[in-house]
């Protein structure tokens, strides 16, 4: 075996784990979709934030196959929406990363609108890119369960094939639809149509601003190592409105680069990360000397299986934390850590003055 070989097959373990994730949160939402048990849950959002969003989370991604990004909010930019934010940003994404998969030169465009029809305020989300197309033939099993393009598409492209068929099972349970055309362009077009519902504007805050709640500890930074964008963007955004600072990265790599330049107060690993896994991670900020070294270390995987929650004990996590996510779970396994840590220092402090 030469010097290669080892990393070679290191890659292909850790590619494999990280698909096997993929399959595994994807099955969840498909499974919950077939038996009506997928929650929709409205709130207030606003449009060109939502825009943003996924121009913040999809550029890097996209400029790395050196595709242009066209994101634009038709309309007002600033309008305000009831609906399930979330879900929709799933659909969009699950969009995204097809055209992403397809499209190696010209570009990917997001173009997001909305419009009134019998009455109602509707969504339209427009995805297309310059990519390969798909036939006729392709185009009538597109949306169905584990279908792809081609044969060959899973091994050359990768993906499980449920992308689509989640997408179009999403706007289906909020009452609209999953459209595909050709781009005159060269490409595929898909245009989503979902109900919304005119969202009214931002209260004002009045009188004097409430004290601030006196905290057990302060709030720092947590590093996040994913490389899903539906997954990163739920726990970046349920840490940030909690009040800590996220740093998020897609890869082991640069999760060891952060971790070597700045301290953490947590540091939260996918399992299966592109080209090496949190497990690496663990162990070289483990035997390093640098500022985490001591820090929590929690893996986010969607296999909670008891044989996966002893591997990860016998590692070194400090806990694991199940995919999908779930804001307030999450939220409370970082509040008791750390709540943990403090008191565990606390009596360390009273035995050295002992």
């Amino acid at each position: 075996m030469n010097g290669s070989e080892p990393k070679r097959l290191a890659r292909t373990i850790s590619e494999s784990g990280h698909h096997l994730d993929r399959l595994l949160s994807d099955l969840l939402d498909l499974s919950r979709l077939e038996a009506g048990k997928l929650s929709i849950n409205s709130a207030p959002f606003e449009l060109g934030a939502f825009a943003n969003e996924a121009r913040d989370l999809w550029h890097s991604r996209i400029a790395g196959k050196r595709l242009d990004l066209r994101i634009r909010v038709v309309g007002e930019p600033n309008i305000r929406l009831e609906g399930d934010a979330m879900r929709l940003r799933q659909i969009l994404f699950n969009l995204m990363s097809n055209a992403l998969k397809f499209t190696e030169r010209g570009y990917i465009g997001v173009e997001l609108s909305t419009f009134e029809a019998a009455g109602s305020l509707k969504l339209r989300m427009t995805v297309e890119d310059t990519g390969c197309g798909i036939s006729d033939a392709d185009k009538a099993r597109l949306f169905e369960a584990f279908e792809q393009a081609r044969p060959s598409t899973a091994s050359t492209h990768g993906g499980s094939g449920l992308g689509l068929s989640i997408a179009k099972g999403l706007a289906r349970r909020m009452e609209g639809e999953v459209l595909l055309a050709d781009n005159p362009d060269g490409g595929s077009v898909f245009t989503v149509t979902i109900p919304v519902k005119r969202a009214g504007p931002r209260l004002a805050v009045t009188g004097a601003p409430p004290k601030p709640r006196m905290r057990a500890f302060e709030l720092g930074r947590i590093l996040l190592a994913e490389d899903h964008a539906v997954s990163a963007l739920v726990v970046t955004r349920a840490l940030s409105a909690a009040g800590w600072q996220v740093d998020s990265v897609q890869t082991a790599e640069d999760a060891i680069a952060k971790a070597t330049e700045n301290t953490y107060q947590a540091i939260l690993t996918d399992i299966h990360l592109p080209g090496a896994t949190g497990d690496d991670v663990l162990a070289t900020l483990r035997d390093s000397k640098g500022p985490n070294a001591l820090a929590p270390i929690i893996a986010v995987t969607a296999d909670v299986s008891p044989e996966r929650r002893l591997a990860c004990q016998r590692a070194g996590f400090t806990t694991i934390i199940e995919k999908p996510i779930r804001p307030r779970a999450l939220v409370a396994t970082l509040v008791d850590i750390l709540l943990a840590d403090k008191a565990a220092a606390a009596e360390a402090t009273e035995l050295q003055r002992a």
